[in-house]
């Protein structure tokens, strides 16, 4: 039987896709759907466990321009055939990664920042796709155990260091 399937062969063409944040992104809820998530379209699909999509959701966004320093970054680690490709680029894809929390919230990293912030927005919508509220943060979350969360944050120069946070109600 096959599983879900989702066409991912445009990074063939366009190494870029795999720089600024995951291409695409998956997660395992607690009642075992798998939520998959497309980062250059904003588009998720919440799936059975037997891979049948229950459900799909995309987010309206305003494209996010790449800073010189974001490039810069980028470009320390990208493989030669996408340098050109990322050096011309003007905007980032619609989201960098996302995780699920413990009540299987999707949490999702955005290139947003808000005026006069360096820090970057998250959005959070419902176990079913539905759009919850946003939030800003200087860490990426890359995952969410009983009312904490592991994330990493980037140091100044190029090291980034992993932290541990603690939600306290």
């Amino acid at each position: 039987k096959r599983l879900f399937a989702m066409d991912v062969s445009s990074v063939f063409t366009k190494p870029e896709l795999l720089y600024f944040g995951n291409y695409v992104n998956w997660e395992l809820t607690s009642d075992d759907k798998i939520i998959v998530g497309k980062s250059d379209a904003y588009l998720f699909y919440i799936c059975s466990s037997d891979g049948n999509i229950i459900k799909e959701f995309r987010k309206d966004y305003d494209p996010a321009r790449i800073s010189p320093e974001e490039r810069e970054r980028e470009m320390g680690w990208a493989e030669k055939s996408a340098k050109e490709r990322i050096r011309h680029m003007e905007f980032h894809k619609a989201f960098h990664s996302f995780t699920i929390d413990g009540k299987d919230r999707i949490i999702v990293r955005t290139w947003q920042k808000r005026k006069g912030r360096t820090d970057y927005d998250y959005d959070v919508f419902s176990p079913e796709g539905v759009y919850i509220s946003r939030f800003c943060g200087k860490c990426i979350i890359k995952k969410w155990i009983d009312g904490r969360f592991l994330a990493v944050e980037e140091l100044p120069g190029a090291t980034s260091a992993v932290k541990v946070y603690e939600l306290i109600n």
